[in-house]
């Protein structure tokens, strides 16, 4: 992410990641109860382990952290629907990366349940077909945006809701 001069800022930084740092992220996604908590080492480790380290992650990470995204969106605990988008689209990549039907399935289900569970104010659509990314647009006239056309169960599904 950029920061306020337009550099781009790592946390953490790869060039501090090595073994110790692998390890103690993997005995805090063991110990974590909190989702967010088990969603970011479980991650970490999934993207870090193999460049860092040259070592292959155990799929367990992949599938922790997309099993803490479902928890995390189930428990309530995020504030602004965009970001918990983001985490949607990064869990169905995970899903997808394992080969996982069943996974890719739940994260689906999960987003479209969290579109339907915010219906508020500013009409949000979400596409899961074609890409089989959680994409989301704003439009705030209800219309359907450029590109976005039903095709299928997870096609286009049309909820209101509240933007911060």
């Amino acid at each position: 992410m950029p920061n306020k001069d337009g550099q781009y800022i790592e946390s953490p930084s790869i060039k501090y990641v090595n073994k110790d740092v692998i390890e103690h992220w993997k005995e805090r996604a063991l110990n974590s109860s909190h989702p967010i908590l088990k969603l970011r080492y479980n991650d970490l480790i999934w993207d870090f382990s193999q460049t860092t380290v040259n070592e292959k992650p155990s799929y367990k990470h992949a599938q922790e952290a997309i099993l803490a995204t479902i928890e995390l969106i189930e428990s309530g605990y995020y504030e602004h629907v965009n970001l918990i988008s983001q985490k949607l689209d990064r869990a169905l990549q995970l899903a997808q990366s394992l080969n996982s039907s069943e996974l890719v399935e739940k994260v689906k289900e999960c987003c479209l349940d969290l579109y339907k569970k915010e219906e508020k104010e500013t009409p949000f659509f979400i596409n899961l077909s074609s890409s089989n990314k959680c994409n989301t647009k704003i439009n705030p006239e209800g219309h359907s945006p450029q590109g976005f056309r039903p095709s299928g169960l997870y096609s286009c599904y049309y909820a209101k809701i509240q933007t911060t």
